[in-house]
């Protein structure tokens, strides 16, 4: 793993403003302008609730909390091809203005290459969650999970695709959800083959996170998509 959150917290201790700003950019790029360290969806002009949290999470031993979780995916054979870091990165959309969180979730699991190709492996916290030491276990895992899952299959194409890399790395991270209903099923499964961005996002997040942004609503509940592919990969692992 890589300690991540001490870089961030470091960041924030010069004050807000184009110095700051400047420290930011240094430390996310290497000599030739590529990304060296994957910081790209922190905000560089957090306000004092952004550090305040990074202490909160090294005082929670946030980083020991990742090291366990990688230990234990690996003790349960859960290989994966390459050399690659870990590390946490603390998103604020409670005041980043700019920060939709379904949105930013949404990239991360269709296409989080940028990241993957350069050995990183990010778990994101959220400035509008409490540090819990559950949830960044099972976070990390999660994203471990899902590294493993995209190299073997590569990116989801699909929504059906999208919906067999969460439900597996859902289920192996060990985070509970509630199941959907017979009609919200039927509403996702009418879209499984669908491509278009907004669909695939509405489908697994719900109306609410999609009409934020603009999307036509298709008649399903918060996480609707994630809870479906929860279920059914549980409904695959029992029956075969």
């Amino acid at each position: 793993m890589y300690p991540l959150l001490a870089t961030q917290l470091e960041i924030y201790q010069t004050a807000r403003g184009p110095a700051r700003f400047k420290e930011y950019l240094d430390t996310l790029r290497d000599d030739s302008g590529d990304m060296e360290l994957p910081l790209s969806l922190m905000n560089p002009m957090a306000k004092a609730h952004v550090p305040k949290l990074l202490e909160d999470y090294l005082a929670l031993g946030a980083d020991t909390i990742v090291a366990t979780a990688i230990a234990d995916c690996v003790a349960q054979h859960q290989a994966i091809a390459g050399d690659f870091k870990v590390a946490l990165v603390l998103v604020d959309d409670a005041l980043g203005g700019w920060t939709h969180r379904q949105q930013v979730e949404c990239n991360k699991l269709l296409n989080g290459n940028a990241e993957l190709r350069r050995g990183w492996i990010t778990v994101l916290l959220w400035s509008s969650d409490a540090p819990n030491a559950d949830t960044v276990y099972k976070e990390t895992s999660r994203s471990i999970y899902r590294a493993a899952h995209v190299l073997e299959h590569g990116w989801p194409q699909t929504l059906a695709d999208a919906l067999r890399q969460e439900g597996a790395a859902l289920h192996k991270a060990g985070i509970a959800l509630p199941p959907v209903d017979d009609i919200q099923a039927e509403l996702i499964e009418i879209c499984l083959e669908d491509t278009a961005y907004d669909t695939i996002l509405s489908c697994l997040f719900g109306d609410a996170a999609g009409e934020t942004l603009g999307y036509q609503p298709l008649g399903l509940e918060k996480d609707a998509g994630l809870r479906y592919a929860l279920q059914q990969h549980t409904l695959s692992r029992s029956s075969g």
